[in-house]
């Protein structure tokens, strides 16, 4: 029987292990080499089979199972299921730092149709509200919207900065709480007016703010852009998901107040980035590479180049 890892490990980290391969697939690496690269990391970390009945599964491992079995005793496409799954929960759309997003959205055009019953059933399992934070609450406090989303959001962070707010010691989720009961910052959160370009819009404003921080919450809330664009197709609703979506972003970029300069470099093509992936080696930066290719694609936004060949050559920061 193939090994089946359960979808997190250790203290609720979240098993990278499908993202992470399908990612080093799509970049164009040898098959030998994704091979390898996906053994190191699974000897790397405490992953658990789910099929071991030496183990005790937690609570959310447990409903995971259940829906991942549901799943994948239903006839036909998976991919039918994702109209209706996500015709509601953008609440949610954040639980365990956007990874339950992120996986679906990896999932798509995989011929292993076990892989999506296994987004699925992850994405099941983060859809409750106590795994995200109120976004209708937040909302209510947001009462501009923004016809100039990149003015407004460098407003933004430069008043986080005014603030200094202490966050030493304190988890992603204890940050977020932090800057929720901060309402000088509640009431300076924007709503978009969409627009044909927001998007891009988005894309640019996130992109550079990783670049002036390079910072590992802002890394994810980039891949969280590209896993939402990429499902657009299957969401009715996606205007209000862009919404919800934008409002969770300013605040997961209000966790860091960290300038970096920017680097200068050469902006290289995308056959030229290939080339040079095979250096990057870390999880984060091999599914950040492959995210910021699909944006630069999807938007033609070259900001996204550089940062691919930024985190291929090492120039960024690991916190």
């Amino acid at each position: 029987m193939n090994r089946h890892y359960s979808p997190i490990h250790s203290n609720n980290f979240t098993n990278h292990l499908p993202m992470y391969r399908e990612s080093l697939k799509r970049l164009g690496l040898d098959s030998d080499v994704i091979e390898e690269r996906c053994q190191d990391y699974i000897h790397s970390r405490p992953l658990r089979d789910i099929h071991d009945a030496g183990i005790d599964l937690s609570k959310k491992e447990k409903k995971y199972v259940e829906r991942y079995t549901y799943y994948k005793d239903q006839p036909g496409d998976l991919e039918d299921f994702l109209g209706p799954l996500l015709s509601h929960a953008s609440e949610s759309l954040d639980a365990h730092l956007f990874h339950g997003l992120i996986r679906l959205a990896f999932a798509i055009d995989n011929p292993d149709q076990d892989e999506m019953a296994k987004a699925l059933a992850f994405w099941d399992t983060l859809s409750h509200p106590e795994e995200g934070f109120d976004v209708y609450t937040v909302k209510a406090l947001s009462k501009k919207a923004s016809k100039v989303p990149k003015e407004d959001f460098n407003h933004l962070m430069e008043l986080r900065t005014s603030l200094s707010l202490d966050f030493t010691g304190l988890s992603i989720s204890e940050k977020i709480d932090r800057v929720l009961d901060t309402p000088e910052l509640m009431n300076h959160l924007t709503y978009l007016t969409l627009e044909e370009d927001t998007e891009k819009r988005i894309g640019f404003i996130l992109g550079l703010w990783f670049l002036k921080t390079r910072d590992f919450v802002v890394l994810h809330v980039v891949n969280a852009f590209n896993a939402l664009t990429r499902l657009k197709p299957y969401i009715d609703n996606y205007n209000q998901w862009l919404q919800d979506f934008w409002i969770k972003a300013q605040l997961y970029c209000l966790l860091t107040d960290e300038r970096l300069p920017v680097i200068k470099i050469e902006i290289k093509s995308w056959d030229q980035i290939l080339t040079e992936v095979h250096a990057a080696s870390d999880v984060h930066d091999i599914k950040l590479i492959y995210a910021c290719k699909e944006l630069s694609e999807r938007f033609n936004l070259v900001i996204f180049n550089k940062i691919a060949h930024i985190v291929s050559h090492k120039y960024w920061l690991h916190h």
